[in-house]
C-alpha cells in the first residue's frame, strides 16, 4: 500500500533537523569547493574559473553582514542568488545550504531560517577561506 502521509517541506525538514548533532563547521570543511564542477561551468578554462572565484570573493565578502541587515524578502533574495553563484563555482555544500536557507525564508518560518543560517555561516566561511588561499597562491590573471 502506498504511503499517503504528507511529506514535510524543505523548510520543515531543516527546522526538524536543527537539533541534529551535525557540526556545520566540520561538514563544511570536508569539501568547500569542487574544482571539477567549477571548471565545468567555466568551460574547462582555469583562468576563467580563477576570475569567477575572485569575483565571488569580491562580491560576496560581506554576505553575512548583508543577511544580518536584511528583511525577510531581501534575505530570501540573497539566499536565492547565493544558491546559484555558489553552484557556479563548485561550492556544492554552500549551494545546498543556501537552497535550504532560501526555502526557509520563502515560507517565513523563523526557526527554520535560524537553523538554516546556522549551517550557512560556517559553510560560507570555509568557501571564502579556500578562495582566499587560492587567490594568495596564484597571481591575478588579466580580465
Amino acid at each position: 500500500m502506498r504511503d499517503t502521509r504528507p511529506r514535510p517541506s524543505r523548510a520543515e525538514s531543516v527546522a526538524q533537523n536543527s537539533d541534529a548533532t551535525e557540526d556545520p563547521v566540520a561538514a563544511a570543511a570536508i569539501s568547500a569547493l569542487d574544482y571539477k564542477i567549477g571548471l565545468r561551468f567555466s568551460g574547462g578554462n582555469p583562468d576563467l574559473y580563477a576570475r569567477l572565484l575572485r569575483r565571488f570573493h569580491e562580491t560576496q565578502h560581506d554576505l553575512m553582514a548583508r543577511l544580518d541587515a536584511a528583511d525577510a524578502d531581501e534575505a530570501h533574495r540573497i539566499g536565492h542568488t547565493l544558491k546559484s553563484s555558489a553552484g557556479l563555482i563548485g561550492a556544492v555544500s554552500l549551494a545546498a545550504a543556501a537552497r535550504d536557507f532560501e526555502a526557509a525564508c520563502q515560507v517565513r518560518d523563523g526557526r527554520a531560517v535560524d537553523a538554516a543560517r546556522a549551517v550557512l555561516g560556517p559553510r560560507f566561511a570555509c568557501v571564502m577561506a579556500e578562495i582566499e588561499a587560492r587567490i594568495k597562491a596564484t597571481p591575478a590573471a588579466p580580465d
